[in-house]
């Protein structure tokens, strides 16, 4: 509670370095190469710097028990890849990593930063794969920061501690493995009470998650500060975030690309639960806890925070959800063709003498699935009731896009392998074939015991499409990762509608933590200078200095100075300028 406290209440200008970024960094040599080194070399708080082209082999998990643990890796040279960590197996042949995680923040109050590094959870030799990271003390932070995540088995990041703070940004987090046999677990950051830990801080922005076979986030009861902003969620099983919780969550600006991949058919409702009567939309939201409640409030067991079902403070905006055509093929011919299995049920029969014999009895169970017209909708009845009912939950400016539209540039193999896998979970309840094993996503080079670099995977699209302008300040939704374009507004003709004037917009979010976004318009080309700087006047960062197109413009600032390190918490000044206008607006960063 009291952190929370701390970031409702007044801003505290600081001068003074906040991060261990700007702190001595440690180089760790990756020598031969020999396992077991980065574990070895990280003995404390600090950060530590990894070679870019080389594969730092972990034996055991790297506990961060106090202070602050920050891995970076170096700046790759030419055609190099990013530092890589990756675990290997045991002299016994198993993958003993602790609690099955690169990492565990066990200590109250600690940290763990990742920055400019390829995490593939894949162990060499293809012996399985873990996780990244798991909180486990109170009030622990968890920074990510320009990582690809690859080849996870269940989730990427989760708390089982309190008031957990996760801030997650620019990176890609893919091809989940989800171990031998399973379905609907996974994802990219889990918790938020219930069985799990709970979520003070979830900043999620500017990431791309895809190939997961369960929910791409579950936020269980509820955070205290939530946003899920510009993200590029795709090739999603189930939700991008769990039905049941979300409370006090953004979610903006976010493209949803083959969601709901897992499909919605009769057998899902009376027998795994997973979707509800009538259908669910890409939006799925119940007015039910999980708890059962549907009103008033109740104390979180785990840390005292109050959840409010009465003013659950959740708002859609401004996301639009895609499928793509060899999706929306797969579920037709789905829904043209039901499909059945054997469920065999074994019970024991005792005689009157004692004995016991076991009956065995046989049951056909039949399965149809809806077109996919039936399931591409943005908000199905149930969440649309729960919007109206006036509890703080809102949907505005969301859409649901024909793939024409969108012109996505994703290799359909990354559908139709998950999908291969959907069908042989979905045929008889059971994997044999591609489920089996953990080698079941698409990799474009073969290899599953490395991370293909530069990536394949591309999540760019049109640049005439509506998505291009339906974000909240006009541009993209969507990771910008993949997007390099800058516009304004299309027309109905797909021509360029001109800014009339001049101008520099709020910059949003604001206050922001731990990346904001700054728009602004020209109704001319330009030479233009767009620089941050502090309270005391002095030159922070210049976020764009030459010539910009006529047109509506967007930049990123993730709170770093020229040198990359991250500045203090306080008011900045961010000014653009033409050489004829000038203008000037403040914006605060809170940590």
């Amino acid at each position: 509670m009291l952190k929370s406290l701390l970031k409702s209440s007044i801003l505290i200008i600081t001068l003074s370095s906040f991060t261990l970024f700007a702190q001595d960094t440690t180089d760790v040599s990756w020598g031969d190469g020999t396992p077991g080194t980065l574990e070895a070399a990280i003995t404390g708080p600090g950060v530590y710097r990894l070679e870019a082209g080389k594969v730092y082999l972990t034996l055991d998990h790297i506990p961060v028990v106090e202070g602050a643990i920050h891995i970076v890796g170096a700046a790759p040279q030419g055609d190099q890849h990013p530092a890589t960590i990756q675990p290997i197996a045991n002299a016994e042949g198993a993958v003993g990593h602790t609690d099955g995680q690169f990492f565990n923040v066990t200590g109250d109050n600690a940290e763990l930063a990742l920055k400019d590094l390829i995490l593939n959870a894949y162990a060499a030799g293809e012996q399985g794969s873990v996780g990244i990271a798991a909180a486990r003390g109170a009030m622990n932070k968890i920074i990510v920061d320009n990582c690809i995540v690859s080849h996870v088995n269940f989730l990427a990041f989760h708390t089982m501690g309190t008031s957990t703070d996760f801030h997650v940004t620019n990176s890609v987090i893919k091809a989940f493995t989800n171990g031998p046999g399973g379905m609907f677990y996974g994802g990219a950051v889990w918790g938020g009470g219930f069985w799990m830990g709970t979520i003070d801080t979830l900043v999620f922005r500017n990431n791309t998650v895809d190939g997961v076979l369960g929910e791409g986030m579950v936020i269980y009861e509820h955070v205290d500060h939530g946003v899920v902003d510009h993200n590029t969620f795709s090739n999603i099983a189930m939700d991008i975030i769990w039905y049941r919780g979300q409370n006090n969550l953004q979610v903006t600006n976010n493209l949803l690309y083959n969601t709901k991949s897992y499909g919605q058919s009769t057998y899902d409702v009376t027998g795994w639960g997973v979707w509800w009567n009538g259908g669910v939309g890409q939006m799925a939201l119940r007015s039910a806890h999980v708890n059962g409640e549907t009103s008033g409030t109740y104390t979180n067991a785990a840390d005292g925070q109050v959840v409010d079902l009465d003013n659950r403070n959740i708002n859609w905006s401004n996301n639009a959800a895609v499928w793509s055509p060899a999706l929306t093929t797969f579920m037709d011919n789905m829904a043209a063709t039901p499909w059945a299995w054997d469920v065999t049920t074994v019970t024991p029969d005792t005689a009157t003498d004692g004995s016991i014999t076991f009956d065995t009895t046989v049951v056909v169970q039949g399965d149809t699935m809806h077109t996919a017209a039936a399931q591409l909708v943005w908000a199905d009845d149930s969440t649309l009731a729960t919007v109206a009912m006036g509890v703080g939950v809102t949907s505005t400016m969301n859409a649901v896009l024909p793939s024409a539209d969108l012109g996505m540039n994703l290799d359909e193999n990354y559908i139709e392998h998950q999908l291969a896998r959907t069908l042989d979970f979905r045929d008889d309840q059971t994997t044999q074939g591609v489920g089996a094993d953990n080698n079941w996503s698409y990799e474009n080079d073969g290899n599953m015991n490395v991370v293909q670099w530069p990536m394949h995977y591309d999540g760019s699209y049109s640049p005439n499409s509506v998505a291009a302008t339906h974000s909240t300040t006009g541009g993209p939704i969507g990771s910008n990762r993949w997007m390099d374009f800058e516009l304004g507004a299309l027309a109905t003709d797909n021509s360029v509608v001109l800014p009339k004037a001049f101008a520099l917009k709020q910059n949003y979010p604001n206050p922001f933590n731990p990346s904001t976004e700054i728009a602004f318009s020209l109704e001319q080309a330009s030479t233009i200078n767009l620089t941050i700087f502090n309270v005391l006047g002095q030159k922070v960062k210049v976020l764009a200095d030459g010539s910009k197109q006529a047109g509506t413009h967007s930049l990123s600032w993730n709170g770093t100075d020229e040198m990359g390190a991250l500045v203090s918490t306080g008011l900045y000044f961010y000014t653009l300028t033409d050489g004829n206008n000038s203008v000037t607006m403040k914006m605060a960063l809170m940590k």
